[in-house]
């Protein structure tokens, strides 16, 4: 499995100031405490989930929040899928964002995300998903991501893309929501070029930015920096992205 050697429950990537006010957030991994914060940030924003992500039902119960972690939890250890919570610095809950479909043959995945309503607009979900792609890159053998976004979720494309993803085209047929197919476009992230990316300035403009500060918690030496992410004046966010 990938990334067997870290110390998981230690991992904490710290993230800074998003527009239009300055928050602190953070990625980690699922705990088993967090089923009430995440039954209430889903219950909050059906209205703009639910139409991209059928999990997030009007019917949705606490029961099925408990086992979704239960089940994050046993996946992350076990290197089968890597789910992060998105929190701010006074651990609201503000999303989640992740990785699936990890295939370990052609060292490729889908990534994902979603943020509450009342947290949107505000960069959350590009710089989550940002720090997910550094920690992937420098955690794992992943050499290619995926975002697979409906055509019309206008506003997961716009977060792939401020997250520095690709356009590669549409696929036909290519999501099934609500018992309709949909089209979808297809991004990728390919870890040689954002390796190289880091050097050019205008990722460094509203992407990751590097400091020497240890981040919290015991890590192995390829997570022993801080990412430090500033927005590049963003304005929106997805409320949610398959």
């Amino acid at each position: 499995m990938w990334g067997d050697n870290m110390e998981r429950n230690q991992l904490t990537l710290l993230l800074g100031v998003v527009q239009p006010t300055t928050m602190n957030i953070k990625i980690r991994p699922y705990r088993t405490g967090d089923a009430d914060a995440l039954f209430e940030a889903a219950h909050e924003s059906i209205a703009d989930v639910f139409p991209w992500l059928p999990w997030c039902h009007p019917g949705y119960k606490i029961s099925e929040v408990r086992d979704w972690i239960a089940m994050q939890i046993e996946s992350f250890a076990k290197g089968r899928q890597y789910h992060f919570v998105i929190a701010s610095e006074a651990h609201k809950f503000l999303g989640a964002c992740g990785l699936s479909q990890l295939d370990s043959i052609n060292r490729s995945a889908n990534l994902g995300y979603w943020v509450r309503t009342s947290a949107a607009g505000q960069g959350v979900a590009s710089t989550a998903a940002r720090s997910v792609v550094e920690w992937a890159f420098s955690s794992t053998e992943i050499e290619r991501i995926e975002i697979v976004a409906a055509l019309k979720n206008k506003q997961s494309q716009t977060v792939a893309e401020k997250t520095g993803a690709l356009r590669e085209g549409i696929s036909r047929s290519r999501l099934l929501l609500h018992d309709r197919f949909h089209d979808a476009v297809i991004y990728s992230i390919i870890k040689s070029s954002w390796l190289k990316g880091r050097d050019d300035p205008l990722q460094k403009s509203g992407h990751i930015l590097y400091t020497s500060t240890p981040v919290i918690g015991p890590t192995p030496n390829r997570l022993s920096n801080r990412f430090m992410v500033q927005s590049g004046g963003e304005r929106s966010c997805p409320r949610a992205s398959g």
